[in-house]
Parts: structure tokens; C-alpha cells; sequence
């Protein structure tokens, strides 16, 4: 009987064992259970966290790359910029315009005196300073005319005829003495300046008094200033509305000053009516050139002509 009691206590023991095993177990498998989703939970953040950082790499090498191509593309306009942008321009003008060298031609001079002979009477040697002078704006980028002479003889005209036929139209700029004051002169003037050809300034009516004179001389050393400073080409004419005195053509010495002829015959006058009425296609009865014939030709020169041979038509 002993032994057998001492056997049962065995088997109690193991019992006893194998239960305490099991409850551990079992709190294993409970805690297991719940620790597995927790793992699984945060392998799958370590792989997306894995595949965020690989693709935050290849952002990093995607940037770093567009970087390099850019700082590239910066390198090579920096150092071959001259040659870009001349190719684009050509390339724009030959668009625009039909001519790749738009920008860089020069003021054509010879087409320019042919148009002012067609319509211009009894200034031939206006018209040739004229040329001369267009053809020393080609040689220095920078030329100030100063057209002077008495009422009717065709500075006005021949400034028209000009500014129609500049081979830069968007560079032409016309003011009035009368209508626009200095002060709208001096701040408009550069709105409209181009760097692609050159620029026509046209400043007609001028009063002919010491305030516009110095104006003139102030507006010349702008215009120069700013041509040298920002590589402008430009021609200025000034018209004044009467003949410069000596005193005042000292003053303005820097302008080339093409003097216009007066109207000292009737042999003008008559020069002029026939070019005014070629130009009109009109015709005209003896009668009416008679009429023509009495304008006071010395005071008002050429401009009587076109008002009366409308009247006429």
C-alpha cells in the first residue's frame, strides 16, 4: 500500500506539472494571439515605411538629376547666350517680319531721299544733308537734325514723308510743341524706344524762344545718354516754326542743321503747284492758274498750294 500511495503522489505531481505547463501555455497562446496582429501590424509599417524611404530615395535622385540638368541648360545659356538669343531673334524677325536681320539692318537713306525728291519742291540740297546725315546715323548709332527755315518750304512735309517710310514703323514717335509739354516729352518718349532697328523722334512746332532751345539742348544730351547707356540707335528731328537766328544756331551747335530754301521766285511757286497736282491727278484750266499764280509765295511758301488745288478740284 505504500508503494502505491507513493506512485499516486507521482502521478499527482505531474498532474500537477503538467496543468502548471498548460495554464502557462495557454497564457502563451493568448498572449501570442494577441501580440501576432500587433507583429504583423508592424512589419507591414516597416515594409510600407521601407517602400516610403525607397521612393523618397528615387524622388531625391529624380530632383537631384532634374537639378543638374537644369544647373546644365543655366550653364550653357550663360556662356552662349550671345549665340541663343541671336538665333531666336532671327528666327522671330524672319517670322514677323520676312527678314532675319530686321533688327540689325540699317536705315536705308537712298530709298529715303528718292521719296522725299517725289514729293519735296525746291530742296535738293535739304534733301541730300538729309541722306548724308541718315547715312552718318548708320556709322554712329546716334544722329540730331535740326530742319530749319521759314513757313511752307517743306520740313514739316518732308519729316512726314520720312516717318511713313522709316523701315522701323512701331519705332516712329511724333510730339507737338504746342500740344505736348517738355515734361510729357521727357517721360513718354522712352515707353515706346526699341532695341530691334532705330528709333525716329519727331518733335515739330517748336516756338522758336530761349525755353526751347534749352529744352532741345537738355533732350539731346537724354537721348545720347540713354542711347549710349542702353545701346539705342536713334535719329531725333527737331522743326522749329521760324529760321534759327546765328545766336541760337550757336547754341545748338551739337545738331547738324539742314537748312530748308525759301521761295524766291514765281518759278517756285509754279514748281510746286505742278508737283501738288501730279500728285492729286488734278487738272488744271489757264484761269485757274492764274489764281494759283497770286499765293503769296514769300510769306507762306509752298503750303497755300495744296488747300487752294483742292479747291479747285
Amino acid at each position: 500500500m505504500k508503494i502505491k500511495l507513493e506512485k499516486s503522489d507521482e502521478k499527482l505531481k505531474e498532474e500537477k506539472l503538467v496543468n502548471k505547463i498548460y495554464k502557462v501555455h495557454r497564457k502563451t497562446s493568448e498572449k501570442s494571439k494577441k501580440i501576432r496582429p500587433l507583429a504583423k501590424k508592424n512589419k507591414d509599417n516597416h515594409e510600407n515605411l521601407k517602400s516610403a524611404s525607397i521612393i523618397d530615395k528615387k524622388r531625391i535622385y529624380l530632383l537631384s538629376f532634374l537639378l543638374l540638368v537644369f544647373a546644365a541648360v543655366l550653364y550653357q545659356i550663360k556662356f552662349g547666350s550671345c549665340e541663343f538669343w541671336n538665333a531666336y531673334n532671327k528666327n522671330f524677325n524672319r517670322i514677323v517680319y520676312g527678314d532675319e536681320h530686321y533688327c540689325d539692318r540699317n536705315i536705308d537713306a537712298s530709298f529715303l531721299r528718292k521719296k522725299l525728291q517725289e514729293q519735296v519742291t525746291n530742296q535738293e540740297d535739304a534733301i541730300q544733308l538729309i541722306e548724308g546725315s541718315l547715312k552718318l546715323a548708320n556709322e554712329e548709332s546716334f544722329i540730331q537734325i535740326i530742319f530749319n527755315g521759314m513757313i511752307g518750304v517743306g520740313k514739316t512735309l518732308s519729316s512726314q514723308i520720312i516717318a511713313e517710310n522709316f523701315q522701323w514703323q512701331r519705332n516712329v514717335q511724333k510730339f507737338i510743341w504746342n500740344y505736348h509739354q517738355p515734361e510729357f516729352i521727357f517721360n513718354n518718349f522712352k515707353d515706346k524706344i526699341s532695341n530691334c532697328g532705330f528709333n525716329l523722334i519727331i518733335i515739330d512746332d517748336l516756338e522758336l524762344s530761349d525755353e526751347s532751345i534749352k529744352f532741345v539742348i537738355k533732350f539731346e544730351e537724354e537721348l545720347r545718354y540713354y542711347a549710349k547707356r542702353e545701346s539705342y540707335r536713334i535719329a531725333v528731328i527737331i522743326i522749329f516754326k521760324q529760321s534759327l537766328s546765328e545766336e541760337y544756331r550757336e547754341k545748338i551747335s551739337n545738331f547738324v542743321i539742314i537748312d530748308f530754301n525759301s521761295f524766291k521766285t514765281q518759278s517756285d511757286l509754279i514748281d510746286c503747284i505742278e508737283l501738288h497736282r501730279r500728285k492729286y491727278n488734278i487738272q488744271i484750266q489757264a484761269t485757274e492758274m492764274d489764281e494759283l499764280k497770286e499765293i503769296n509765295f514769300t510769306a507762306s511758301g509752298c503750303k497755300q498750294v495744296p488747300k487752294r488745288l483742292n479747291l479747285v478740284s
